[in-house]
């Protein structure tokens, strides 16, 4: 059980307006305009009929005029055969609707929330002259069938939410109705945190490998959410759980920004129970966590083209601490006894079933992690009826750590090692796994993603066209930099004692009684009872397991809408998207072979442990003489000449098969690392159809197929799904 004391946030936002000052250095000015929202790409709409109300006919080649504050300059448009018109890309604000028909001049004023859709209907009689003005309230239109909310993030980022202190975007998803928080993220309408899919300006940010959002965005970035947790339409899919659309900052013609800066200090010092009689130990608890965020946009061309740019780093500083400890004669019986019929009896801690202990050393570490966010964007508004968006967003991340604790960046207070039967590094037991001392070392990843955007109406604005194109890239380097390169070249092993080996042995058969003062008289005098300072697990050598990866992602999305009418007004709809991914991977284990030890194949393909005849198609294994030194060793000190080790293996690449080689009796080759690179290919179509009947009834139905392609390490298809298809009415 481990217990640790809160922490106190301390944080300053302010938006931003440029000045300069007469020295020309540039200074935010206190008295700052508030961020505006009227931005260059808002989804809102306005659109309707003009009606004859004599004839009851619709009325073609009205003119429809659109005026706003929050407009540069006015729309206009006319009426197409069937008396519809139809305004959009429209920000909020307060909207003057007017129609000349004839001689009919009538105009309705009404107020369009954020990309909330209005309709406004005219009947007018263009053969009497009269002007009329009418002020609605506007009431927006739902056409969508899905189960979520859209998210402001200007008003929702003054909201807590959750209890995360970096502002990631994906915390707005908390306050969806069905979320909730598993191992994987943010859960939603029952399924996994890594079976929803994440969107930003279109493009898909889940990591390939895991499922999970890849990139950390901070909510100052970010314009707009969309949480759709079930019952969306047919053009999503990819993910069986919700979907997740994010839109970024857009510029204007005025130039604005926000910056924000945060500091959370720990207040109080931690205080931790850690139930065990082990002589070695290792927490890991925050010092203090700060993030900062600038961001900016502005116009470049007036009315035409507008830039986006920002920069935001978090990052934070820990205290490892490492802590010696030895038993005690609780009792004075002479010896050290356990309790295993009353807690706190014998030697037992008070109201515990394990020997007490008192601490004899201590040590501290610093460690930490920082983490940049970069973003840049462009919106070139063609014209009113054609718009480009490209966006670039960049996240690279470095964490200090020690190599004798599991791998994770979260500096919430954490014990090391492992339990007996896990993996070295992949644990979470409460005692450590061998003194951290000099492996030490850096850790680093970084996600990026480019998209660019298109959007525009043609044929009378009978025709909308949606088509996007991203590239995406994960990559995570474990052991980047390391402060000792040596570890690297040595050999981890991992030594189990039931009943505790002696920390002063330990110390001392690796030559490092240096690292731990006063070892010798806490653990090493003769005088003592029995064995004072027991260690059941202790891991010493080169650093173990090692690993980076690079997952790459391709995507192109194209769409068409047709408007028309047909017993009702309809958006039909239909589009492909083809998804690309590459994943390649090095895992290793420490370790260093000799440079002659690959020399052993004259001719012939392979080194090391085997060799591959290709004339006879056949491999020759020799594990007898030749043992290659990337390995992690097992070793139970009850029976110490018993010793497990265990490498990486390779599959008969040469033979086109996925076996491994191995002997006729099934024992394997090491090799000095796993190298793997697969591929997925992802294939959609969808067809849907909006069919308004009524102003306030409509029918959404489509149906989307999905085809999945999978290939191994060796290029072949390795799973081919193609009957993915999933009706949606």
């Amino acid at each position: 059980m481990i217990r640790a004391r809160s922490f106190r946030s301390f944080s300053l936002s302010l938006p931003l307006h440029v000045g300069l000052v007469a020295a020309g250095v540039i200074t935010p000015i206190a008295t700052m305009l508030a961020p505006q929202s009227a931005l260059a790409d808002d989804d809102g709409s306005i659109n309707g009929a003009v009606t004859n109300s004599k004839t009851k006919e619709k009325v073609k080649g009205a003119l429809v005029v659109l005026q706003c504050t929050c407009l540069q300059g006015t729309r206009e448009t006319t009426t197409n055969d069937s008396g519809l018109y139809s305004f959009g890309n429209l920000p909020p604000g307060t909207y003057t609707i007017q129609v000349l028909a004839g001689q009919a001049d009538v105009s309705k004023v009404a107020t369009l929330p954020r990309s909330a859709k209005f309709r406004a209907n005219f009947s007018v009689d263009p053969n009497n002259e009269f002007r009329r003005v009418v002020r609605v309230k506007s009431t927006p239109v739902k056409q969508g069938t899905a189960v979520g909310r859209e998210v402001n993030m200007e008003e929702f980022r003054n909201i807590p939410v959750g209890n995360s202190t970096n502002r990631d975007f994906t915390s707005v998803v908390e306050s969806s109705a069905t979320a909730s928080r598993d191992s994987a993220g943010i859960s939603l309408a029952g399924t996994t945190g890594a079976e929803s899919k994440y969107t930003v300006e279109g493009a898909n940010v889940n990591n390939p490998r895991f499922g999970t959002v890849g990139a950390s965005i901070v909510q100052e970035f970010i314009e707009e959410v969309e949480i759709q947790e079930a019952g969306y339409e047919a053009e999503f899919g990819d993910a069986s759980g919700g979907q997740v659309s994010a839109r970024r900052v857009s510029g204007n013609n005025k130039l604005r920004g926000v910056a924000r800066f945060t500091y959370t200090p720990r207040l109080a010092k931690p205080r931790f129970i850690i139930a065990t009689d082990n002589a070695l130990r290792a927490v890991e608890v925050p010092d203090y966590f700060m993030q900062g965020v600038v961001i900016m946009s502005g116009p470049i061309v007036k009315d035409r083209l507008f830039w986006t740019g920002g920069i935001a780093t978090d990052g934070g500083r820990a205290s490892l601490i490492q802590s010696f400890h030895k038993r005690i004669d609780k009792d004075g019986s002479g010896g050290y006894e356990e309790c295993p019929y009353e807690n706190g009896a014998y030697d037992c801690v008070d109201g515990g079933d394990y020997i007490a202990t008192e601490k004899f050393a201590e040590q501290k570490f610093k460690t930490g992690n920082v983490n940049l966010q970069f973003i840049g964007g462009l919106d070139w508004a063609i014209n009113p009826k054609h718009r480009i968006r490209f966006s670039v967003i960049s996240n690279p991340g470095f964490q200090r750590r020690t190599y004798r604790r599991p791998v994770g960046a979260s500096l919430d207070p954490s014990s090391f090692g492992t339990s007996p039967s896990a993996d070295p590094l992949g644990g979470g037991s409460r005692i450590a796994n061998g003194v951290v001392n000099e492996h030490f070392g850096w850790d680093r990843d970084n996600a990026t993603t480019a998209t660019i955007d298109y959007n525009g109406r043609v044929a009378d604005d009978k025709v909308e066209i949606d088509a996007n194109f991203s590239f995406s890239q994960f990559r995570t380097v474990e052991a980047w930099k390391v402060d000792n390169p040596e570890i690297l070249n040595q050999v981890a092993t991992q030594e189990s004692d039931s009943q505790g080996a002696n920390l002063f042995s330990l110390l001392d058969r690796d030559n490092r009684l240096d690292l731990v003062p006063g070892v010798e008289d806490a653990c090493n005098d003769p005088n003592l009872p029995g064995l004072t300072c027991p260690v059941r697990q202790w891991l010493s050598g080169g650093l173990g397991q090692y690993s980076q990866g690079k997952t790459r992602r391709i995507n192109g999305n194209f769409a068409l809408t047709h408007f028309f009418n047909a017993a009702g007004a309809h958006q039909l709809k239909y589009g492909a998207q083809v998804d690309h991914q590459v994943d390649i991977t090095d895992a290793r284990y420490s370790g260093r072979n000799d440079s002659d030890f690959y020399d052993n194949c004259a001719g012939q393909a392979g080194g090391g442990e085997y060799c591959y005849d290709k004339g006879a198609d056949r491999y020759d294994i020799d594990t007898s003489n030749r043992v290659n030194n990337h390995r992690f060793v097992f070793v139970d000190t009850d029976n110490p000449d018993a010793r497990t080790a265990v490498g990486y293996g390779r599959v008969r690449e040469e033979q086109g098969e996925l076996r491994a080689i191995a002997s006729p009796l099934g024992a394997g080759v090491r090799v000095d690392a796993y190298k793997a690179r697969v591929t997925t290919q992802n294939y959609a179509m969808f067809l849907q159809d909006k069919w308004a009947i009524l102003s306030n009834l409509f029918v959404s139905a489509g149906v989307r197929w999905e085809l999945q392609d999978m290939r191994d390490i060796l290029g072949r298809r390795a799973v081919f799904i193609w009957d993915n298809v999933a009706p949606r009415v």
